[in-house]
């Protein structure tokens, strides 16, 4: 997949950030959302080093955390469904929010290494989540991207 010329701009700008803990994606009915958002808001505040996401959708509300957080938290067990050893990764780069198709070269090249991942946004950065063994194919993968945005190397072959 090839760059159009907002995104390899933006690209090119971009600096990878790993997060330093293992993170958890775990989803809750709806109706406990008060307290999973107090919760993500208290561990985001406490810690600038947390990694921490909340969404309301639908029936349910989705928390992104880290694991040591949410592993001592007494609510964890309301969660549906709690997927363990993530980590996170941000594409550190100040776009435009109605930039288009900006993730769609790195979601193609992690694919095409296996690499599954779990995106996530925020105002001016795009998140993902990645299995926490993969964490460092993930990141080659996506500043060989960088690199070739900057016209520094050729497109990197799939690990």
């Amino acid at each position: 997949m090839t760059f159009d010329a907002r995104s390899r701009a933006v690209w090119a700008n971009a600096r990878v950030r790993v997060w330093p803990e293992t993170v958890v994606i775990a989803t809750f009915p709806r109706f406990a959302g008060d307290r999973v958002a107090a919760f993500a808001g208290r561990v985001g505040v406490r810690d600038a080093s947390a990694f921490v996401a909340f969404v309301t959708e639908g029936d349910e509300c989705t928390l992104t955390a880290p694991e040591a957080a949410f592993t001592s938290w007494r609510l964890k067990k309301r969660a549906t469904e709690v997927v363990t050893a993530l980590r996170a990764i941000t594409i550190d780069a100040s776009m435009p929010v109605d930039l288009v198709g900006f993730f769609a070269p790195l979601a193609a090249r992690l694919a095409e290494s296996q690499i599954s991942i779990v995106p996530q946004c925020g105002f001016r950065t795009d998140h993902f989540l990645v299995p926490a063994s993969r964490v460092e194919d993930a990141v080659r993968v996506t500043e060989a991207l960088i690199a070739e945005a900057r016209g520094e190397s050729d497109r990197p072959q799939a690990i």
